[in-house]
């Protein structure tokens, strides 16, 4: 369930190696971007599970705390209105066309 703004992006795979894709997912949501210091996540996940069940950790909580991060993207507050201006233009356009 949704439980408020996003405010935290946590990104990563090959689109997070490009520094322009990422900068505009956070200029587009408006909230910030952080990667990780792996950009292999999902073996970095199941590591943490394995961790958990062999009782290396005892909680996710404790294990999501091993996880590091890289650079962070903050989001450009011209770019996100340019964005949302965009964005409701064609909000506009689809309710024209239903």
């Amino acid at each position: 369930t949704h439980t408020g703004p996003t405010r935290i992006i946590h990104a990563n795979g090959g689109f997070a190696q490009s520094k322009l894709w990422v900068q505009m997912l956070a200029d587009m949501s408006g909230a910030t971007v952080r990667l990780n210091t792996s950009n292999e996540s999902g073996a970095v996940g199941a590591i943490l599970l394995t961790m958990k069940a062999i009782g290396q950790v005892k909680t996710l909580d404790e294990a999501a705390r091993l996880v590091t991060f890289g650079a962070t993207f903050e989001p450009d507050p011209k770019r996100h209105r340019a964005y949302q201006q965009v964005m409701q233009h064609w909000l506009d356009g689809q309710q024209r066309n239903a």
